[in-house]
């Protein structure tokens, strides 16, 4: 072939206008007086260019058509290539579609699956063939064919024919290995140490052994095997695999996950050896030194069939029973939330290799099974997935040393040590030290494990001798630090020759799941946000998503589905979420009821903690996220009596069609406030939008699943309850009912698509308002948040997301980054006493992936088919990237500006389409790779829009020049804000009251009687005094700019002298509030604001009882909200209304009652027993919302 180029640039562009037929005039402006195109400068005769003309077009015009149609890649079953200990008897199958040609689609498929390779080679598809299907689908086709037997191979390969029925090759060949597919072909036995209850050693955790002969050779050999809670298998003395803490955790009496190896390469003619440890894991906690609520108390076991199959077409199978061996193990303590101890002096020399003797050890015992059906585990394993070296060592404390690894992860340490036998060392792991400046990772001093829980550490008795290497094999943790003592660090002076630590490194453990997404952008901030998000996603992802990796490790549901965009978008997260579902729903009740947690280890079930709408709600939700992701219908066929049963138990438990309420939006967020529980929106409010949304998601399944009558019965429900939730919580305009912060319950309402039509924008903007006043400070919490950042990309808020991001204070992404945290606390204020690594509040990150590289699915379909590729240009922002692997291929995004230019290249997977909206301010300012957009291969303008210019495209890879992008970048808005100080709240008379703006030059105007000021009043020009209770409403205006939003303050003003409590305080230590009248108080008094710092003279153990006098002033239904950390209770008139005793962290309870105007006795009586310690009193009545109890209107009770 030869190959044409021209030295100049320009005069490509006139090639390219006689080949694509441009206008002329498009590139003649951009030629230089030279460089005007003559035959003479071109150095070719008329002939030559003629036929340099002709040769262009015939290679433009075939070069497309010569390329070869599309070729299967990357061939998978269930998601996984070439898996072993498949026991679904239909199988899942998918593939990519490759091809150099753009607008590829694949039109058909043929299947062939063999029982061997060389019937596969020869075509011969013994085991089924699908014959030529006429579908573009590539993913999760069902195996049709015949049934398979336990530990069958099935291999398998595609052809597909393109858009104009060309017929590919056959792929590569794949393959996959049935598990064990029903209970009858389990000979195995179940088996334990004899003569314990709880199947430990008498010393410690048992090993166990099984010698047996192999006298030919060997085709192939499988292990299909388990072990309770936890199990590390051996053979000849190596470890298989390179899984960590198998098996998947489980109802393990609904369900237990066995694993399936290929164990050919490991077995030896002659003698070989099994062996197996066990740990505990969650199914036996008791006696651990650390259980967090879970104290269960089951037999250690195991179960395992070896299928061995000879070179000579016969076959033996070697089971676990009563010839196995047992004796104590080196693990003498093992606590999934605590640690492990490990003597390395009680594990026998060679004990899983054929030389060693085990004369002496006991004969296993059988035992009964857990009572759950033995499956495969077909959710990624956990592994050892990075290693951290220490990147500082210091010694806070004599003969103390702390290892900073650099990075806070879920991990296990790796230590290479050598010392005297005997001789402990003791590790001690930990995200922070002592010493810490408030909410900052800087402290120096010893390890501090408030926010993670202890005791928690790990004990290793050195053999002695040479170098001695351990990890821990059956607990991990979250650490950021290891705090060492009992050994000395290498080349540190060691003057009582202690072991000496030679290496110390974190092996961070989590779910191998495929990495399928990535991002960066030009702002390092930005990704550093969502790298420590990134670390709190991948320390969270083991055998279920956890909370926090030490702490709890516990399964709670909500952020399976409230951070699964950002999650879904990073991991190829299908086969772990199925074991989601699978798990809530061994663990749902069968009254309908889905709990907090799954598995529910704990076992917790009362409202609250065990039970809490928003999070039962992953079982409706999860599944039709994963459907909506990848594209398999058969999670929602598999889980819809769970998803029907959950809104069923929702609706007959609830009052009016309001739902139990549980845990709220928890962690919301306000400058010093303490505690858990929803701050500023109603509990039944974003129960009831739950509510509602499952409802919808159940009557949207019964669609798909083609069940026509449930279709309707939850599309009716669906709309009582929205009717419903309006008239409760919708004030007419452009707010619902909310705390001080509408920001939560306006962006449920929005996302759920309750808000009444032609009301969104309205609503939109009491959030913005909320937002900008607090300076750009987002208040929504682990439930909210995700609603909030929906709401504002959802309809175009990209600024308000992008000065919210931008945030470097207390409360804030940027504060994490900048002070050193690097994975994300578990709320907004980063306090030393909470966990610094929950993934709970990143749900940020779905803006980035969605809206800043730009990558969507198309709303309403499924398993990205169809794409939207938009990226929102905003302000500071000079470039990002995002790239997807969906389940046809992988999507990419990658634009740059500079001035106004705008360059992107994106990619669009064979076999899908894309909606694609380029900025610029015309069609005719776009280039696809030098050739105008519109007449580019694979792109069809649409229409131009606000947001650019509208292309459908086919797949490909393109590279898009745009200029006049500008107007398309997104500008922060400028509103004025203002702020009152102090805001909402009782102060004394004659308290100052100060009036504020950040932006400059602005001029503020207030009223005191409740209108809206304006700039007619005399301006505000310093702070002045309130005498008695008013609402302070003030607003900034700027030159130039539009009137600011309206601040409110409504001021509460009492006289200490007049409007005070009665005060009863005593020392004890109770667990339930006593009986105050036979107690002799230690000291009374009386207190206006009832602070509970100021009379306690202890830190502990102490009571305080509150008595006066409430004027009500209006008649009405009023709801008093007691707030206690630990236990309180409130009277009126004498009657019990809240009653919130016992010992428990912060709780808020409330009660409802109908009260006369006049004055009612009020008495409050509160017990701190020890932690923490809070006292909090709110109402809300006729005309006011949730706020605190209003002081003027106590009065001392001169009874």
């Amino acid at each position: 072939m030869i190959i044409f180029s021209f030295h100049h640039s320009r005069i490509c562009y006139l090639i390219q206008a006689i080949v694509f037929n441009q206008d002329w005039q498009d590139h003649r402006y951009s030629l230089k007086k030279d460089e005007r195109i003559t035959f003479q400068n071109i150095n070719f005769n008329m002939k030559i260019l003629n036929l340099l003309i002709g040769c262009i077009i015939l290679f433009a015009v075939n070069t497309q058509s010569g390329k070869q149609g599309i070729t299967p890649k990357f061939l998978r079953c269930e998601l996984r290539v070439n898996p072993f200990g498949i026991d679904n008897q239909n199988p899942r199958l998918s593939w990519y579609s490759e091809s150099e040609q753009r607008e590829q689609v694949q039109t058909a498929y043929q299947i062939i699956v063999s029982s061997s390779l060389s019937n596969l080679e020869a075509d011969k598809a013994d085991l089924w063939n699908s014959g030529k299907v006429m579908s573009e689908n590539s993913s999760n086709i069902p195996y049709e064919g015949i049934t398979l037997t336990s530990g069958a191979q099935a291999f398998w390969k595609i052809k597909l024919w393109d858009r104009d029925g060309k017929e590919s090759g056959w792929s590569e060949p794949a393959s996959w290995t049935m598990g064990i597919t029903s209970k009858e072909d389990w000979k195995a036995q179940w088996i334990k140490y004899p003569s314990t209850k709880n199947g430990f050693g008498k010393t410690g955790l048992p090993i166990f052994r099984k010698s047996f002969p192999l006298n030919k050779p060997v085709k192939r050999a499988l292990i299909h095997v388990t072990g309770l809670g936890q199990y590390e298998l051996f053979v000849n003395g190596t470890k298989t695999g390179d899984h960590f803490l198998d098996p998947a955790w489980s109802t393990y009496e609904k369900k237990v996950y066995y694993n399936t190896f290929d164990v050919t390469s490991t077995l030896e003619q002659g003698e070989n050896v099994l062996g197996m440890m066990l740990g505990k894991g969650f199914y036996n906690t008791h006696g651990d030194r650390r259980i967090h609520g879970v104290d269960v108390n089951a037999p250690l076991k195991l179960i395992l069939q070896a299928e061995i199959e000879y070179s000579d077409g016969s076959s033996e199978t070697i089971i676990s029973d009563e010839s196995w061996k047992v004796t104590d193990g080196p693990i003498t303590h093992c606590a999934i939330l605590g640690g492990s101890d490990y003597d390395a002096r009680k594990l026998p020399e060679g004990w899983a290799k054929k030389a060693y003797r085990d004369s002496g050890w006991l004969n296993a015992a059988q035992t009964k099974g857990p009572g759950g059906k033995l499956r495969a585990s077909m959710s990624p394993p956990i592994k050892v997935m990075e290693v951290f070296e220490q990147v500082k060592i210091d010694e806070p404390e004599p003969g103390v040393f702390v290892y900073d690894f650099g990075q806070n992860a879920s991990s296990i340490p790796k230590l290479r040590i050598s010392g005297k036998s005997g001789k402990v060392v003791k590790l001690k792991p930990a995200e922070q030290r002592f010493g810490n400046s408030p909410q900052t990772n800087d402290g120096d001093g010893r390890v501090n494990q408030a926010g993670v829980g202890s005791p928690n550490y790990w004990e290793y008795t050195l053999k002695g001798g040479e170098t001695e290497e351990w990890m821990p094999q059956f607990t991990y943790t979250g650490f950021h630090y290891m705090e060492v003592s009992g050994a000395v660090p290498q080349g540190y002076p060691n003057p009582k020759g202690l072991p000496v630590v030679e290496s110390l490194v974190s092996c961070h453990v989590r779910s191998n799941v495929e990495t399928v997404g990535t991002f960066s952008c030009s702002d390092p901030s930005i990704n550093a946000i969502e790298k420590i998000i990134d670390w709190s996603v991948k320390s969270n992802m083991g055998h279920v998503l956890t909370d926090c990796p030490h702490r709890e490790k516990l399964g709670w549901l909500e952020q399976t589905y409230l951070m699964e965009p950002a999650i879904g978008f990073k991991y190829d997260i299908l086969s772990f979420y199925n074991k989601v579902t699978d798990d809530i729903n061994d663990a749902r009740d069968e009254n309908g009821a889905i709990y907090t947690v799954a598995p529910n280890f704990a076992n917790w079930k009362e409202v609250g903690f065990g039970y809490t709408p928003e999070w039962g709600a992953a079982g409706v939700i999860v599944p039709w996220q994963v459907y909506m992701r990848y594209g398999d219908d058969g999670i929602l066929k598999d889980n819809y009596n769970m998803m029907r049963s959950f809104v069923d138990y929702m609706h007959e438990t609830s009052n009016d069609l309001i739902p139990i309420a549980g845990l709220g939006d928890w962690c919301d967020y306000g400058h010093g406030h303490k505690g858990w529980y929803s701050r500023y929106t109603p509990f039944e409010l974003s129960a009831m939008a739950t509510f509602y949304i499952c409802t919808d998601i159940v009557s949207k399944t019964a669609r798909v699943i083609k069940n026509q009558d449930d279709k309707a019965k939850y599309e009716k429900l669906a709309e009582k309850i929205k009717l419903k939730f309006n008239e409760t919580y919708f004030n007419g305009t452009d707010c619902y009912t909310n705390y001080g912060s509408p920001q939560t319950a306006n962006s449920m309402a929005l996302v759920s698509g309750m808000v009444p039509e032609g009301k969104e924008q309205n609503v939109l903007e009491i959030i913005i308002k909320d937002i900008k006043e607090r300076g750009n400070q987002q208040t929504a919490g682990d439930v909210g948040f995700t609603y909030l950042v929906q709401a504002l990309s959802g309809m175009g808020r990209h600024d308000v997301l992008n000065d919210i991001i931008k945030r470097k204070d207390l409360g804030s992404y940027g504060f994490f980054v900048e002070r050193g945290w690097t994975s994300l606390p578990e709320n907004w204020d980063a306090h030393q006493r909470v966990s610094m690594n929950h993934l709970m509040l990143g749900h940020i990150q779905q803006w980035l992936y969605n809206d800043l590289a730009g990558i969507r699915p198309e709303p309403g379909t499924t398993g990205y088919k169809k794409i939207i590729l938009n990226p929102k240009l905003v302000e500071g922002l000079n470039s990002a990237k995002g790239t997807y692997k969906s389940m046809y291929g992988t999507i990419v995004s990658d634009w740059k500006i500079n001035g106004d230019k705008f360059s992107w290249n994106f990619s669009v997977p064979v076999n899908t389409t894309a909606r694609v909206y380029i900025p610029a301010a015309s069609k005719r300012a776009i280039t696809e790779s030098g050739v105008r957009a519109t007449k580019a291969a694979g792109m069809k303008f649409v229409r131009m829009t606000t947001e650019g210019a509208l292309f459908e495209v086919g797949s490909g890879d393109y590279h898009i020049e745009a200029t006049a992008c500008k107007d398309h970048v997104i500008k922060s808005q400028i509103i004025p804000v203002t702020k009152i100080t102090p805001l909402n709240t009782n102060v004394e008379c004659n308290s100052k009251v100060s009036i504020e703006s950040p932006n400059e030059g602005a001029k503020i105007y207030y009223t005191l009687d409740g209108t809206e000021p304006d700039e007619n009043l005399t301006p505000y020009t310093g702070p002045f005094q309130v005498e008695e209770s008013c609402v302070v409403k003030a607003r900034s205006y700027v030159e130039g700019e539009k009137p600011g939003y309206l601040a409110s303050s409504k001021l509460n003003v009492y006289k200490s002298e007049t409007n005070h409590f009665n005060y009863e305080y005593y020392h004890g230590n109770w667990k339930l509030l006593p009986d105050f009248d036979a107690l002799t108080p230690v000291k009374i008094g009386k207190i206006t604001v009832p602070d509970i710092e100021k009379i306690a003279s202890r830190e502990h153990n102490f009571a305080i009882r509150f008595k006066g006098l409430l004027d009500i002033t209006q008649f009405g239904e009023y709801t008093f909200f007691l707030k206690v950390d630990d236990g309180g209770k409130l009277y009126l008139d004498g009657k019990l209304l809240v009653n919130n005793d016992g010992l428990h962290g912060s709780v808020e309870k409330h009660g409802k009652i109908k009260l006369e105007p006049g004055k009612h006795s009020i008495i409050i009586e509160y017990m701190q027993a020890g932690a923490g310690k809070e006292f909090e009193l709110r109402w809300e009545g006729p005309g006011f919302g949730k706020e605190l109890i209003d002081l003027s209107r106590i009065y001392p009770d001169i009874k």
